[in-house]
């Protein structure tokens, strides 16, 4: 029989994220850098293919979290400075 074990991310608000992936500046914090989402939560996924146990994992998605935050304000300067292709006329 075939087993897994792995962690698996699920981010309920997609529609909510690609608007606040809009607003300039805040919106590379608040969808948390490359994370690209307000709220992700993760699960492990373990045993067999066929009746797998499902838990949540609560600390993986705070730190993950917290640290998307973080990287979303260090990299909000260099998006400041930075020119983009698409945003020329």
């Amino acid at each position: 029989t075939y087993r897994m074990d792995t962690v698996v991310g699920v981010a309920p608000f997609r529609k909510v994220d690609r608007v606040l992936e809009k607003i300039p500046l805040v919106g590379k914090i608040l969808t948390g850098g490359d994370e690209g989402s307000l709220i992700i939560n993760y699960y492990s996924v373990k045993g067999p293919f066929s009746g797998p146990a499902v838990q949540s994992v609560p600390l993986t998605s705070i730190s993950k979290k917290l640290l998307g935050t973080f990287q979303g304000v260090l990299q909000t300067p260099r998006e400041l400075f930075t020119h983009k292709e698409s945003d020329s006329p």
